[in-house]
């Protein structure tokens, strides 16, 4: 993926209509994603500049930086005005660009000194993607639209809700009866025991703290990684709560999703 992305990754109804939908998108980290964490109705988990190695994000701002593609003129308010034309674009462009030069060689100086790169790969974040697992019901979607597929929205943040609109509007969902999940990267259940499966589905959204899962790691692994992680003292539950069960019974609980619901997390008590 060089740029913004939207995957969906699983779509479930339950038995009375509620719907639940999981996406993978990328994003960037500075420019859009401190935005799209203002929409507290979702379950996420995202990829950590505290998890990914230096080298690798000098490398990934060298060859794949974020770029805005709106370049507005400076106003009052919190909208641009009309774009920049001519030599003022292209020197805005120009800037943005080179200014990435002093950050890598900052990064890749203090990596070299032996700081650790929860820190060092800071300075890189103007320039940076982030990839994300993103869980929420209907109605925390279409809240989420109604401000961000808007015309006075960033642009940057507009763009990435867009397609997030276009693919949900454009799935069919699994229509899911009592009982059974919500399983991303895991639709198809056949050929491995539910228990396994519910931990591997965890486990993979788990891994987008790296990267994002595509599929080299095993049912097992994945499992392992998500028992593994709730098991920890204090747990890292967080990716539990994108596995989710349709059930009969309606409890109000804490985290995003309600209704005829139940995450894995729920389920656990972590």
């Amino acid at each position: 993926m060089s740029g913004y992305h939207c995957e969906i990754l699983a779509d479930s109804v339950n038995p009375i209509g509620q719907r639940v939908t999981t996406v993978q998108i990328r994003l960037p980290l500075t420019a859009a994603w401190p935005q799209f964490l203002t929409h507290r109705r979702f379950s996420r988990n995202a990829r950590s500049n505290r998890a990914v190695p230096s080298w690798v994000l000098i490398s990934e701002v060298l060859r794949n930086p974020f770029v805005p593609e709106f370049w507005g003129q400076n106003k009052s308010g919190m909208q641009a005005g009309a774009e920049l034309t001519g030599c003022r674009r292209w020197l805005a462009r120009e800037v943005w660009l080179k200014a990435r030069y002093p950050a890598i060689a900052a990064a890749w100086i203090m990596s070299r000194a032996g700081l650790h790169k929860q820190d060092a790969n800071r300075v890189m974040n103007p320039w940076q993607w982030i990839d994300a697992v993103v869980t929420g019901e209907e109605s925390a979607w279409q809240a989420f639209f109604a401000l961000r597929c808007h015309e006075l929205a960033d642009p940057k943040i507009q763009k990435i809700a867009e397609m997030i609109c276009d693919k949900i509007a454009n799935s069919d969902p699994l229509h899911l009866k009592w009982g059974q999940w919500h399983l991303p990267y895991y639709r198809d259940q056949s050929e491995t025991p539910m228990e396994r499966t519910l931990w591997a589905s965890a486990g993979a959204c788990a891994r987008v703290s790296y990267a994002c899962f595509d599929g080299r790691h095993s049912d097992a692994e994945n499992a392992a990684l998500g028992r593994r992680l709730a098991s920890e003292e204090p747990a890292h539950a967080s990716p539990l709560e994108h596995v989710i069960q349709a059930t009969e019974e309606y409890r109000r609980q804490p985290g995003p999703v309600n209704g005829m619901w139940r995450s894995l997390r729920q389920i656990e008590g972590v």
